[in-house]
Formats: C-alpha cells, sequence, structure tokens
C-alpha cells in the first residue's frame, strides 16, 4: 500500500459452502499477546460451555454431560471498551466485513422526531445493542476438543426479526503446539466432499458465515476444534449478528 499506515489483507478461500476465508496476520504480535494477557489478568479462565437452554433438572443434566464431551477447554471474555488495542481489532473487523464500526458497539440513537433545538433528555435515548459480541479467549490443554457443532443460533418462532449469528472469526493466538486444527467436516467443492481443515498459525484469522444467502441456517457450516496432541492451544472467537433492531 502507498500509505504505511495502511494494513492490507488478504481473504484466501478455503471453501465456497460453507463460505470459509483465511486472513493471515491479521492480528499482530502485541495483539495477540494483548489478547493472552487480558484474560489471564482477570482472573484465569472457566469452564467453556455450549449455548442454548434446556428446562428441568433432569435436561439441564443431559445438557451439562453433553457440555463436557462435547466441549473441554476453558475460556474468558473480552469487551470492546477494555483497551484501545481491542477496540482496533473490532475496527479491523467491520473493514473486512465492509460494515460500519459504529454498528459492533453498543451506542445511543436519538430519535430522528427531536426537534434539533431541543435539550437532550435521556428519557428519548435510544439504546441500540451491538452486533457484535465480546471477544471470547479460549485456552486448550492437551487433550482438549470442541466436537462438530453450528455457531448460528435458532430463534424463536415469535422473535419478529428472527437474529442469531451470521459471521464468526476465529483468530489463533500461538501456534507453539501440535493438533488442535479447525475443521469444516461437511464442506464441500469440486475436489472434495469430505470436509476441510484450516491449520493454526499466529495471528492468522478465520472467517465463515453461518447463514445462507436467502437467510436459512447454513447446516454446511458446522466446524469443530480437534484435539490439541501436545502443548496449550490459545485462540478467540468473536461473533456478529444480524438482524439486531430495537
Amino acid at each position: 500500500s502507498g500509505n504505511d499506515n495502511e494494513l492490507e489483507l488478504s481473504l484466501r478461500v478455503v471453501s465456497c459452502a460453507p463460505k470459509v476465508f483465511e486472513i493471515d496476520n491479521f492480528l499482530s504480535d502485541v495483539e495477540a499477546q494483548h489478547l493472552m494477557d487480558i484474560a489471564k489478568v482477570r482472573g484465569g479462565m472457566t469452564r467453556s460451555t455450549v449455548l442454548g437452554s434446556m428446562a428441568g433438572d433432569e435436561q439441564k443434566k443431559k445438557k451439562d454431560k453433553m457440555e463436557m464431551n462435547t466441549r473441554t477447554s476453558t475460556n474468558s471474555w473480552i469487551e470492546r471498551e477494555a483497551s484501545p488495542i481491542v477496540d482496533a481489532i473490532y475496527r479491523r473487523v467491520a473493514d473486512v466485513l465492509q460494515m460500519d464500526e459504529a454498528l459492533l458497539r453498543d451506542r445511543i440513537v436519538y430519535p430522528q422526531s427531536r426537534p434539533t433545538n431541543q435539550n437532550n433528555d435521556d428519557n428519548d435515548d435510544v439504546t441500540q445493542m451491538s452486533l457484535a459480541e465480546s471477544i471470547q479467549i479460549v485456552k486448550y490443554e492437551s487433550g482438549q476438543q470442541y466436537a462438530p457443532h453450528h455457531d448460528f443460533i435458532i430463534p424463536p418462532t415469535t422473535s419478529l426479526y428472527q437474529p442469531t449469528r451470521f459471521a464468526t472469526l476465529i483468530f489463533y493466538l500461538n501456534d507453539d503446539y501440535t493438533g488442535g486444527q479447525t475443521t469444516f467436516p461437511r464442506s464441500v467443492n469440486s475436489k472434495n466432499h469430505e470436509g476441510v481443515g484450516v491449520q493454526p498459525v499466529k495471528n492468522k484469522a478465520v472467517l465463515f458465515y453461518s447463514v445462507l444467502e436467502d437467510g436459512n441456517m447454513d447446516d454446511l457450516s458446522q466446524h469443530s476444534g480437534t484435539p490439541v496432541l501436545e502443548g496449550t492451544k490459545w485462540m478467540a472467537n468473536l461473533w456478529i449478528w444480524d438482524p439486531v433492531i430495537h
């Protein structure tokens, strides 16, 4: 790039069905270390869970057992406002997704009908939720994994706008371990019908979409984190929702 302050990123296609892309050097070494440091300083990691809920004690026991077998990592959460470095990562994500970065933060929208000479009244403010969740930092020790799963959420039929997670970004924060690939077992293309895998490389990002162009969930977006064979794997997830309308 002609501007030394610009970062040029290239998206490499991994799969067309589902849509999966690799982005080398999305993070810097400083940014990757910063995310790990925040997670460690905040009191350590807690057992990872699987999003979703079931009612009743017996069903809860089944859910807990499923989570124990499905996801064996630990995690922590970092909000966008945690530091200027984290904020810069969100801005870069918005650039890659070609979105207004303001959509990836909680913000106050003032009613358009209010006269311009009217004093700001907090009671008239409308709070818009961010389309992005906090960044999830995940740590896998040797033998730990995340079994095949989907990131999209099936919204209740009573939900007017049917919001769900539509895009996921995975960030690899280190690569001094063996195993721990990200796989898409249902991926198909003209040469391969048996899935694809992404090799973890420090600072690389993986972008994939969980929703099709017609608004239906993409069943082919099922993915997994294979067991770590040796060492400790650090990675981060960022989920983007669409739509969130208030």
